[in-house]
């Protein structure tokens, strides 16, 4: 550390003046910095990486280096679209679920419940305290589901009912199916 960085940071730290956030670089260099204060650690950090590297050189994922400038830069784009998507698609994911409690304005809504380790949608159609009753589709394979020829009406415990959903679609005249997004995100949850 510099003598001004030193004399910077002991002014900050006697007028107790708030730091402003860290950039991602500031933090990177910082991630770095603490995995290089381990020996041991930064030997396998490095170790770790150089396979990582491989694998994805092996697969013809991560080989910049062969291509122009320009179609590095088009790689480049794509990878920072293809980050922006899948957290755009998260973000929409967990809004999607909505938690549930005890509340009477719940009646009539679909909601996802978790049976015997799977899960099934179904609208809610009593509850009291510590369960509801669910009107539960029947399953024919993954995120395809039925209204069965009787009616499953069956107490859930709240722990047991994942939260709110959309309204399924429909696939066929019979079959429907809950939207992709928040199915993939559910059966994270459920597995988990």
């Amino acid at each position: 550390m510099n003598r001004i960085d030193y004399l910077t940071q002991l002014y900050l730290s006697k007028k107790k003046i708030k730091k402003m956030a860290l950039s991602a670089a500031e933090r990177a260099k910082r991630y770095r910095d603490r995995k290089k204060a381990v020996p041991e650690l930064h030997e396998a950090y490095k170790i770790k990486e150089r396979e990582r590297y491989q694998k994805r050189k092996q697969t013809g994922e991560f080989d910049l280096k062969s291509k122009s400038p320009k179609e590095q830069k088009k790689v480049r784009k794509h990878w920072r679209d293809q980050k922006r998507k899948k957290r755009k698609e998260k973000k929409k994911s967990t809004s999607l679920i909505s938690s549930i409690d005890p509340d009477p304005e719940n009646i009539g809504k679909w909601c996802l419940v978790r049976h015997d380790g799977r899960l099934y949608p179904g609208i809610i159609q009593d509850m009291d305290d510590d369960s509801a009753k669910v009107k539960c589709m029947n399953k024919v394979g993954v995120n395809r589901f039925f209204w069965p020829r009787m009616d499953d009406c069956t107490w859930y415990r709240w722990v047991d009912i994942i939260g709110l959903i959309p309204a399924p679609t429909h696939v066929t005249n019979r079959h429907m199916q809950i939207d992709s997004v928040v199915w993939e995100f559910a059966s994270k949850l459920n597995f988990n």
